[in-house]
């Protein structure tokens, strides 16, 4: 008797051997090597461009804050200290969440402003639309691994190979997984060459980071081979379970259609419907608002309160009512300052609570394959999560920084005074002006700072469990056909 691993070895090796004598695996490899080659020339060369864009913008920054300006005040956008965040490297493999987060910020008194309108805040995954690497192995890669996964095992029922190997004392079904292995074997080697043929065209392209490239590109290769085991598997399970094989066929190119691209349209349209559609832009323009109109309102009730007082008064005898009332003014008006920053609090957090909501509903694509290697890819490639949380949380760390300085709750107000049938202006000045040179600069975060890996346990696992479950198919499938 043959045992199950010495079977299981040798249907691997026999299958690898009948691949390779064969020419379509070559020609489709070669194909889709070249593809990979002009997808990653095309992210090479819009990289460049806004790297270019970064350096022109950084430059006329420079320029900004050495330019004459007068005292920076704590009631406008400030882009003379705005922070500008670089294009990321990894965008050429997998653009993930680098399509979303602003490429630069600006500071104002209620808060950080993005400064770049995005498409939309709560589309969670993208189909394979983009010319990214990632989006070819998960479209055309899926699909050739799941037809090479369904010959195998459609091939060996044809010539009875499976039967004959039990009937010769070994295990069928080792004799079924063997085979299965081997294609996702040859599946794996084509995703390696189509990796390593965009990291050469990435080195081509961009050759002043050459290490960092062969760093990020091998990084993929453990997401990119799991997920084309999955789908070799899920052909090989459609072939092994089924009798007619153009139907069985035809179903797991359904179900490839389905996972691949279809799926994760369904839950960003589902993401869309369970979200007011607010995205982060209007969000702030609505908090903003709120902050000035409860600051208007603020001033409007110190003006009739000092109207109390100082009836028609001339402007010095106004001017000592006020001082005679400061502490009286003072806790008025903190009472609609602190409103005011409520007011905008709420508003975020509504907005907050509503992308809670659109992640939870996000996970249901987590039911296809193909989320959690976008996923994976995405954060092995610094363009993820990581990128998503590492931005905005400096930014917030040096908003509060900068309100401590710049943007007091108490900022400037002007409290109108009737008098002699006409309304007196005085200023409240709360904050003394300063000069971008006495604020901090902001530090940008860095990289590394995470294990990247750490962070795509949760999708690498997805691919696992989705991998176990279509191999423990097969194996039952084949189990089912030997008796």
């Amino acid at each position: 008797m043959i045992t199950m691993a010495r079977t299981v070895i040798l249907a691997f090796r026999v299958e690898i051997a009948y691949r390779l004598r064969r020419r379509m695996p070559y020609l489709v490899v070669v194909g889709v090597a070249a593809l990979s080659w002009f997808s990653v020339q095309l992210g090479a060369q819009e990289l460049t461009a806004r790297r270019a864009s970064y350096v022109a913008q950084l430059a006329d920054l420079a320029h900004e804050q050495v330019r004459p300006r007068v005292p920076l005040i704590g009631s406008a956008v400030e882009p003379v200290l705005r922070p500008i965040r670089p294009p990321e490297l990894g965008s050429v493999i997998a653009r993930g969440d680098d399509a979303t987060v602003s490429a630069y910020f600006d500071f104002g008194p209620a808060g950080a402003v993005w400064g770049r309108t995005v498409a939309s805040d709560v589309t969670p995954m993208r189909s394979g639309t983009l010319p990214d690497l990632e989006s070819l192995i998960r479209v055309l890669g899926g699909f050739l691994a799941l037809v090479v996964g369904f010959q195998g095992i459609a091939d060996a029922k044809a010539r009875g190979n499976l039967k004959q190997w039990d009937s010769l004392g070994a295990d069928g079904v080792a004799s079924a997984l063997g085979r299965v292995f081997g294609c996702w074997g040859i599946a794996t080697v084509g995703g390696l060459l189509v990796l390593t043929t965009g990291a050469v065209s990435a080195m081509t392209n961009l050759p002043d980071g050459r290490e960092e490239v062969v760093r990020l590109f091998g990084r993929c290769l453990l997401p990119t081979a799991l997920y084309l085991g999955c789908f070799v598997a899920t052909g090989a399970s459609f072939a092994v379970w089924s009798r007619n094989q153009a139907g069985a066929l035809a179903g797991a190119i359904a179900l490839w259609i389905v996972a691949a691209m279809v799926w994760p349209d369904v839950v960003a349209l589902g993401a869309r419907l369970r979200s007011p559609g607010v995205h982060r832009v209007t969000m702030e323009a609505r908090r903003d608002q709120a902050y000035a109109d409860e600051v208007r309102a603020g001033e409007e009730d110190l003006g009739d309160e000092v109207a109390k007082w100082v009836g028609n008064a001339t402007f010095a005898e106004a001017e000592s009512a006020v001082q005679e009332h400061h502490d009286e003014l003072d806790a008025l008006w903190l009472t609609h300052a602190r409103s005011a920053r409520a007011a905008a609090e709420a508003i975020e957090a509504a907005w907050q609570e509503d992308q809670s909501q659109v992640a939870r509903f996000e996970r249901w694509s987590y039911l296809s394959p193909g989320t959690p290697l976008l996923r994976a890819i995405s954060t092995l490639a610094e363009t993820g999560p990581d990128l998503a949380r590492r931005w905005p949380t400096a930014i917030d760390e040096h908003e509060r920084r900068l309100r401590s300085l710049l943007f007091d709750d108490r900022s400037q107000v002007s409290v109108r005074v009737p008098s002699e049938k006409s309304r007196q202006v005085l200023r409240m000045v709360r904050h003394p002006g300063q000069k971008w040179e006495q604020l901090p600069a902001f530090q940008p975060p860095t990289r590394g700072s995470v294990d990247i890996w750490r962070l795509a346990v949760q999708p690498i696992a997805a691919l696992t469990i989705f991998l176990t479950i279509a191999v423990t198919s097969a194996a039952v499938g084949a189990r089912r056909y030997l008796r």
